[in-house]
Order: C-alpha cells, then structure tokens, then sequence
C-alpha cells in the first residue's frame, strides 16, 4: 500500500498541529509565570510576610549600618527597631467573612540563641476596617507589566510594634556571626466578631557580624630611641598588660600586640575600633613601640582609620567597618588642649561630638602633660601609678559604671605623675571628647534610665549608679 504523504507524520517528522498546540500552551505558561512574577512579594533585607485570606502580615527588623548579612556592628549601644504592620490586601474570591481587625498577639526577640523577650503583648484592638483592600496597580495599567509600580495596599492602624531593643554587640566575641530574630503573632477579628489565631508566626531574622577590635601596643624605647632600662619597660609592659586585660574583659579582640612596629599598628588602624596605648606622645603624632624612628603624626593615622571608607558618613555609604567609639592614649601632650596645628588628630576623629558616630558611645582620653615614668628606687611617689590608673578604671567599667565614674575614681586613686620643670605634680587623663555615660562593656544607658535604676531618693549623680545588664527594651505595651 502506498504511503500517503502530508497527512500522517513519520516517526521522525514533527506534527504541525502538535507544534502550535505547544507554542500556544509555552506561551500561555510563559505570560502565566509573568503575571505572577509581577505579583510576587520581594521583602527588604531583615523583612519578611506571610499572606492569610485578606491580610499580609509582616515582620521586619531594623539595625543601622546593617543591610546584608554579615555587615559589621560595634560597641555598646547598638539599636534595633522593630516593626509588624498588617496590610489588607485583595482575596480572590472574596470572603463572605472577612477579616476586620488585626492586632499583634505575641512578640519574641532573640539575639545569638539569647532570649531577650518572649511575651503576650497588647490585648487591644484597633480601629476595624469592613472596606476591601485596594488593587495593585501598574505603570502603564497594563496586566502584563514587567515592572510593576509597589502595589499599594492598605495598612491596618493601630497594630501594635513589637518592642525595639538596645544591646551591647560585645556580650558576644568579636567575629561573632551573630544571628538576631524576630518572630510575630497575631490574632483577627471577622465581620461576624469571630476571633481567632493566624496559623503561623511570621519570622525574620538578620545576621550581621560583631566586630569589636582593639589597637594597642606600648614602647619600648625612650623617646630619643634608647632602650629602656629594664624596671622601666616592666613598668609600660604592665601599663599595657593592664589596658589588654580591660579591653579582653570587654570581649575586643587585641592586635597588632606588646612590641609592634609602626607597619603593623597602622595596618591594624583599617580595621579596629578602638585604641589604647602607653607610649610616647607629642602635639603631631605618637611612636609606635620602637620609639622615634616609627614616629606616626596624626594625619597619617586618621587617614588609615579612614582608608576603607568614610566611617562616620550617616548614613554610612562605603565604609567596611565601624567607627571608632573608645580612643585611651597614655601618652604625652594627646590633648586637644596641647599646641596642635588647625586640624589636629581629636578634630580628625570627628569633634565637637555633634559630629561624632550617634551609633557608638564614643569617649577618648588623654593627658595634656609631659608624664613622668620613674621606678621605686627612684623614691617618688606614684612611680606605679602608670598601669595602676588604667586597672582602676577598668575595674569601675566592670562593675557596671560609666566612663565618667571610672576616669573619676582612676584620677583620684592613682593619678599619674609630671614634673614641671620645679615640682612633681599630678595630671589627671582627662576626658578629650565623648559622652560621660560611654561604657565599654555592659549597654549603654542614658543618664535618665540609670536614674530610673536607683531605689534612693533623691538618686544619687546618674553615673554613680552601676549597670550590669547587656540590652535594654521598653516594658511590654
């Protein structure tokens, strides 16, 4: 029998009906994917929702400076805002019952695996809303948008926010990737004043990195480049030992170290937040630990603080790290008070504090006088005080005060010792720039709420009241 041709396709012959049914159906799956592609939710960083019948619930968490995982945090006063709003939205087909109000039920914070809260939270409505959502609509109206303008949809009012919460980013060790999560519930009330609960919480979460480093180092050498002699260098080598101690109590992670040259300290400069030092200072600049030949003037320093972008820019637009939030220089002439030239090493830093990073309490100190370092031998009174002054106020930030407590007590105890050409005298570290209630480990808190903290009355001066705690929330709504 002869085969016919045109009619039936051979084995390897591709039916014409066959290939634009399936064009058809592609293209029919194709704008199928593309409208829901135009619908689809993308939440901010930090954000996320969830969608029952006519509502959105949503979550977000809020860190300054933090907009990606693994972007880094500092200090002792990091905030984080919370939010939770519901938004109504259209449900196809429409609800015969539909939700009206919507109020937040439960809220849950952790930071590291920590519970900071797990509470009931407001037990009142807001306003009901019987009206249904608006649609989303598109630029050019079109269904087949493939850029859709934000679909604008209602917010319920009064939702109560999940509490906010301040912390202090060195209860965790630096180079923590530290995970912080927010998780929400909520109740509804329908048009028939049917109450009940969401199915699921909505949760989302961040991930920034803690990053808490330190600077140090001390000298080794006199300031014409001479060894010292061996009771002296024991006497700075104690000096910084005693600074290590306070700062590695805080959690900081401690470089370049001991006996560091100029290359390393300034390399460590790119990426710490904080420095310390028992060195020798001058109006310009201070050594590194081998004396004069590593001099570093102020200019050279600030510029490599300053190297991987402008940290004190807000909002912060390049920097990879955190701004500097505690400067202790044991150091002659480190004072704005010395004869600096216009734009001196503390200006560089960000003075008056106006202009200082809000993020970070931030506090700097130094001396104003030529230090005299002796030994006992020597017979002079306060030959010790050099490492004592740093052990005393760090003993102070330990136990919950402030700076302004700890620099107050170290200076009355162990103030360090000058010669002024006829007499020794005492030179306190004053306090170069920064907020009196600057803590270096526990959070940070306002004179107002240590205030709050005191069962005396009248309470005592605010930084007379200690603090051991490492966050701080608002009381539960």
């Amino acid at each position: 029998m002869k085969r016919q041709t045109g009619i039936m396709p051979g084995p390897h012959q591709v039916n014409p009906l066959r290939s634009s049914v399936c064009k058809v159906l592609f293209m029919t799956l194709a704008v199928t994917l593309l409208l829901a592609n135009s619908f689809a939710v993308v939440d901010p960083y930090g954000w996320n929702h969830k969608d029952y019948q006519n509502v959105r619930l949503q979550a977000g968490i809020t860190c300054e400076r933090v907009t990606a995982n693994g972007m880094k945090i500092s200090g002792t006063k990091v905030e984080l805002v919370c939010a939770g709003p519901a938004l109504s939205i259209p449900f196809d087909p429409p609800d015969s019952d539909p939700i009206i109000a919507v109020r937040l039920s439960h809220e849950k914070l952790t930071i590291g695996g920590e519970i900071v809260y797990d509470r009931d939270v407001s037990t009142v409505w807001g306003p009901t809303r019987p009206t249904p959502a608006l649609c989303p609509f598109y630029a050019d109206e079109s269904p087949l948008a493939i850029a859709p303008v934000q679909q604008q949809y209602e917010a319920w009012p009064d939702v109560k926010t999940p509490s906010a919460c301040r912390f202090a980013s060195n209860h965790f060790t630096s180079a923590t990737d530290l995970v912080i999560e927010l998780t929400l519930s909520f109740k509804f009330m329908r048009q028939s004043t049917t109450i009940g609960n969401f199915p699921e919480a909505v949760v989302t979460a961040i991930s920034p990195k803690v990053w808490n480093q330190l600077c140090a180092w001390r000298t080794e050498l006199t300031q014409t480049g001479k060894n010292l002699p061996a009771n002296l260098l024991l006497i700075t080598q104690t000096c910084y030992e005693k600074i290590e101690a306070g700062f590695l109590a805080a959690k900081y992670a401690i470089g370049p170290g001991n006996s560091s040259t100029k290359t390393a300290i300034l390399e460590r400069l790119k990426t710490c937040t904080a420095v310390a030092a028992c060195t020798h200072g001058a109006q310009t600049g201070v050594d590194a630990s081998k004396g004069p030949a590593q001099y570093m003037d102020w200019y050279t320093i600030v510029g490599k603080v300053q190297e991987n972008g402008d940290r004190y820019l807000v909002p912060v637009v390049a920097a990879a790290y955190p701004p500097m939030s505690v400067l202790l220089l044991y150091a002659c002439h480190t004072l704005p008070g010395s004869p600096f030239p216009p734009d001196t090493f503390f200006k560089l830093w960000r003075l008056p504090l106006a202009d200082f990073e809000p993020q970070l309490n931030s506090f700097g100190g130094g001396f104003d006088q030529t230090l005299l370092i002796a030994d006992a031998s020597a017979g002079l009174a306060g030959w010790d005080n050099i490492y004592k002054h740093p052990e005393a106020m760090f003993l102070k930030l330990s136990e919950g005060f402030p700076i302004k407590k700890a620099l107050d007590y170290a200076n009355a105890t162990f103030p360090p010792i000058y010669f002024d050409g006829a007499d020794l005298l005492t030179t306190p570290m004053t306090g170069a720039f920064g907020d009196n209630m600057a803590t270096t480990k526990y959070v940070y808190l306002t004179a107002a709420e240590r205030i709050a903290l005191s069962t005396a009355v009248p309470p005592p001066s605010a930084w007379e009241i200690p603090d051991l705690g490492w966050y701080k929330i608002p009381p539960p709504q």
